[in-house]
């Protein structure tokens, strides 16, 4: 039983090490992607920012000739502070954000609301950081969880060992102690 047990301990203990490293190297890598889509989602609120000063947030109002005139020539503008973001961050996907904002502005110059798509990819940039960060989160609390499962596996080995390990040490005393008891007898 106590070799047995102990067997199960050293498994155990050698999938608590795996596991631990797994979920050691997920919580850094989940650390730096929150750092990251930190200064993602501050980057895309200045973009916001940018558009909608440059705008005048124009979704509101309606425009004469002129005045649309003035807004087409904003997207330059918002495109430069994108890719200025993108690579003050060193960001693929921001500088990429800022490719697609100039070729949606390129391409719809001559719609009613020109930054309706600039706004949707923004949204869209948003939601889905927004999403990988739940997925990180719930495979944080899964390995949090497996953690917990594993520690609590080794502590219950651990303690059947010790029980083990005192009925041993009984036994021997008890064998020595009739030990003794032959050789006097003898």
């Amino acid at each position: 039983d106590l070799a047995m047990t102990q067997q199960v301990v050293a498994d155990a203990e050698s999938v608590l090490s795996a596991v631990s490293s797994d979920c050691q190297t997920k919580s850094a890598d989940f650390q730096q992607s929150q750092a990251g889509r930190t200064a993602e989602l501050q980057a895309l609120a200045e973009a916001k920012r940018i558009i909608g000063e440059n705008t005048g947030n124009a979704a509101d109002r309606a425009y004469g000739m002129i005045q649309t005139d003035a807004i087409s020539r904003a997207p330059s503008k918002i495109v430069q502070a994108l890719k200025q973001v993108g690579a003050a961050n060193k960001d693929v996907a921001m500088t990429q954000l800022a490719l697609r904002v100039e070729a949606a502005m390129q391409m719809g110059t001559t719609s009613a609301d020109v930054f309706a798509k600039v706004r949707g990819m923004i949204q869209e940039m948003i939601d889905k950081l927004i999403s990988q960060a739940a997925e990180e989160a719930d495979h944080k609390a899964w390995c949090d969880k497996e953690m917990a499962d594993s520690q609590a596996k080794i502590e219950d080995h651990q303690a059947t060992l010790d029980k083990l390990q005192s009925r041993t040490d009984k036994a021997q005393a008890a064998i020595a102690q009739l030990t003794e008891s032959v050789a006097a007898a003898q």
